[in-house]
């Protein structure tokens, strides 16, 4: 829940407002500053698909940044205004205290009404994910830029730059439309992956 408020405010706030470049939206305060001036947030980056998907990443230095910005009179009000109903819980009970950097991404599909239990919010899908960097480090492919890798590594991440085409796993997703029950689904071009559907 930590994560979901958190990246709910990011991605939806400037979507609410019109766009990123407006103020945000009557009832919500500027979080962005808020979030800026935390303890050991690291930064955020905002992106939007080309079928409308809102996605967001996060960094913070280690699960205590996080708990900051968790605790932060900013936060709280946003997690009022976003899930009015929320249940008091320990906060990422289940993430190590290890002083690793954790990456959060959230997915947010918007649609004309609210569709996921717990929030008035207008979406249909939310998906949320949290990263820490691995022991070995991070294998990538060839094809990422200079300046990427060079944020990576400030960011505490060891890299192993792959060939181009040089990845040893790929990825296959699926996804619903919960508005019209469409399936969609892609493979890796990188592997020998394919998607069929029927």
């Amino acid at each position: 829940m930590t994560t979901f408020i958190l990246t709910t405010a990011l991605v939806l706030a400037p979507a609410l407002a019109g766009t990123a470049a407006q103020k945000p939206a009557a009832g919500l305060p500027d979080f962005m500053d808020a979030l800026q001036s935390t303890p050991g947030f690291l930064g955020a980056e905002k992106a939007q698909t080309a079928s409308g998907k809102l996605v967001i990443f996060a960094w913070f230095e280690n699960k205590k940044s996080v708990l900051a910005w968790y605790y932060s009179e900013t936060h709280q009000h946003l997690a009022s205004q976003f899930v009015p109903d929320r249940k008091a819980h320990t906060p990422l009970a289940n993430i190590p205290d290890d002083g690793q950097p954790i990456m959060a991404i959230a997915t947010i599909t918007p649609s004309g009404t609210p569709k996921v239990d717990r929030t008035t919010l207008p979406v249909s899908q939310i998906s949320i994910e949290l990263y820490k960097p691995l022991p070995g480090g991070i294998a990538l492919g060839g094809r990422f830029s200079p300046s990427t890798l060079e944020e990576l590594k400030r960011r505490g991440h060891k890299l192993k730059v792959l060939g181009p085409y040089g990845m040893p796993t790929g990825v296959v997703a699926v996804g619903v439309n919960l508005e019209t029950g469409t399936l969609r689904g892609a493979a890796d071009v990188r592997r020998e992956r394919y998607v069929f559907g029927w």
